[in-house]
């Protein structure tokens, strides 16, 4: 045996000798002093610190379940940072969301800091200094001290000082969604590894939240889009017109889109895009506002961020938020182009928004071609319809008018009576100029609404100006190729003397008849304007207008006057000439 056991063994049998010695005296012996009293207290710490943990660990599964509870995305932020904070007993806590590029925060959600000091601070940080850190290496970060920190950068002013910092990243599906971030522990101590394990359990059922929440929002977004292309599908299936169908899609892509503002482009002959329907404040002043667009990237057929269209004339001045322009295509075919601009320091588009925009567009443009295409048959049936009246006018009406005339002509060659032949006569003229009067209806019958390039149309529209004027219509005839003879050059003067001339009709002569005669003959063209009015009195002074209308004669080599009617009627002739080629 060794020493040892002989001490243990000799220890142990006096300890008994002393405690035999005690009970026989009828005592009990006195504790050994083995330090129990201490032992107790480590029992009992252990315990608290036993009902500590039990405790965060409740505090822990009452906020996983708080945090799931909430499926919007922004509630869902702003709670995962009230709990952190309330976890780690920290007296300010940050969540700061990464954007696209994964390199700068483009929101910072706060929990302690009052909101007017928050705005004294000024604009929220974009992640740099301890905040950067955190940004390259999204692994835990706990520091006794900001300020000892090498990457620390200091605090703007009115910014609470701050020393003990806990940082954690958040994943969502494996990739880093953000950063939470504590501060100042509220017993004025330094934040421990529980502390840390806590918020990186909580930053864990967070990510599972933060996802659940965006899927959410993305379908709740889905469907509002899908709500909108079905409001344009029923007002086209309603027979809307097009002017109504585009105002609807800019109407509901504004809506859903958050704000902002929207336009509706369409291709131009010479290759441009207008803005045809526009929804937002501000925005009908654009109207007709023409862009230069890549056709190119048109064609690609796919939705793309851009800032072309909010550059354009009179947009960046009004609109500097994200934007998107997506193409209208119908089969192979782009007719034009839908663009989306959120207010300033909105949400940036993501790719699902982009592909919801998309689907949008392809029900937009069906809509408007179809519109279109139904505005189109609806001209063309009357047109037809148009065209076969007149066809019947001259066909029928004239050639019936005509064979009458020949016929009273004959007769009238029979006749000896000097009075009724001049009366015959007279008659024979009245259906020469109804004929005239029918063949210039069927001219304007055959017209196109959007025509307005030969002299007879400008005339017609002319004469059509002045009906609400005269409170009739006068009757307009032609005679001779009026729309290849009379140069360009004669077009605007020709036509400002008969807007000239009716206007005097109208508002001096007070005439209740007016006759409008342009004809081409003898190498001139000659306008004769007639009325039943009360005429030109023999002393009166030359008017503005009539000295107008002579200049605009003799800057071509022609003349102007103003006479009485050949039959002796009360009522004025203006006869305009002027040579041409």
């Amino acid at each position: 045996m060794n020493d040892d056991s002989d001490k243990e063994r000799y220890g142990h049998n006096q300890a008994a000798s002393e405690a035999h010695q005690y009970w026989s005296a009828g005592q009990p012996p006195p504790l050994p002093k083995l330090g129990l009293e201490r032992l107790l207290q480590e029992l009992i710490g252990r315990s608290q610190e036993i009902i500590d943990t039990e405790q965060q660990l409740h505090r822990l599964l009452d906020a996983v379940i708080a945090v799931a509870s909430d499926l919007s995305l922004p509630d869902t932020l702003r709670r995962i940072t009230q709990l952190a904070a309330d976890l780690a007993e920290a007296k300010y806590a940050a969540l700061g969301l990464l954007g696209p590029d994964g390199v700068d925060l483009v929101d910072f959600i706060t929990v302690g800091i009052p909101g007017h000091q928050r705005a004294k601070i000024g604009d929220p940080p974009r992640g740099r200094g301890i905040l950067g850190v955190l940004i390259d290496l999204p692994v835990p970060l706990r520091l006794d001290n900001l300020g000892d920190h090498p990457a620390s950068t200091g605090f703007p002013a009115h910014h609470p000082p701050m020393g003990s910092f806990l940082g954690v990243p958040l994943r969502v599906r494996g990739e880093v969604f953000g950063n939470l971030y504590l501060t100042e522990k509220r017993d004025g101590g330094t934040f421990t590894e529980r502390d840390e394990q806590l918020i990186v359990a909580l930053a864990a059922a967070a990510g599972i939240a933060i996802e659940n929440s965006r899927l959410f929002d993305v379908t709740r977004r889905r469907e509002a889009w899908l709500t909108a292309a079905g409001d344009v599908t029923k007002s086209l299936l309603a027979g809307a017109e097009t002017e109504e169908t585009m105002r609807l899609v800019v109407e509901r892509a504004s809506t859903v889109a958050g704000g902002g503002a929207s336009f509706l482009l369409l291709n131009d002959a010479d290759g441009s895009l207008s803005i045809r329907a526009a929804h937002g404040e501000n925005t009908a002043v654009l109207l007709g506002t023409t862009y230069q667009l890549d056709q190119k990237r048109l064609s690609e057929r796919q939705a793309f961020l851009t800032e072309g269209i909010v550059d354009g004339p009179g947009i960046s001045e009004r609109f500097g938020g994200p934007s998107v322009l997506v193409p209208l295509v119908v089969g192979n075919v782009v007719i034009g182009a839908l663009a989306i601009v959120r207010p300033p320091r909105a949400e940036p588009y993501s790719e699902a928004d982009m592909h919801m925009v998309e689907s949008f567009a392809g029900h937009a443009a069906l809509a408007v071609q179809f519109s279109r295409q139904a505005a189109d048959r609806q001209r063309l049936a009357v047109l037809e319809d148009r065209d076969r009246i007149a066809r019947d006018l001259h066909d029928l009406v004239i050639q019936r008018i005509f064979a009458v005339g020949l016929g009273l002509q004959s007769i009238g060659m029979n006749i000896d009576n000097a009075a009724q032949s001049s009366k015959l006569s007279g008659l024979i003229d009245d259906l020469d100029t109804t004929i005239h009067a029918i063949r210039t209806s069927i001219f304007s019958l055959q017209q196109q609404e959007d025509e307005s390039t030969s002299l007879r149309s400008e005339a017609l529209g002319v004469v059509t100006e002045a009906t609400s004027a005269l409170g009739f219509e006068p009757v307009l005839t032609f005679r001779g190729p009026v729309d290849t003879l009379v140069p360009a050059a004669v077009y605007a003067d020709l036509l400002a003397v008969l807007r000239e001339a009716l206007s005097n009709a109208a508002r001096h002569a007070h005439a209740t008849h007016v006759e409008v005669r342009l004809s081409v003959d003898a190498g001139q063209v000659t306008l004769e304007v007639e009325d039943d009015g009360s005429g030109v009195a023999t002393d009166a002074k030359t008017g503005t207008g009539t000295t107008t209308m002579r200049t605009r004669a003799e800057r071509h080599g022609g003349s102007c006057g103003l006479s009485a009617r050949d039959d002796g009627a009360s009522g004025t002739v203006v006869v305009w000439q002027v040579p041409v080629n």
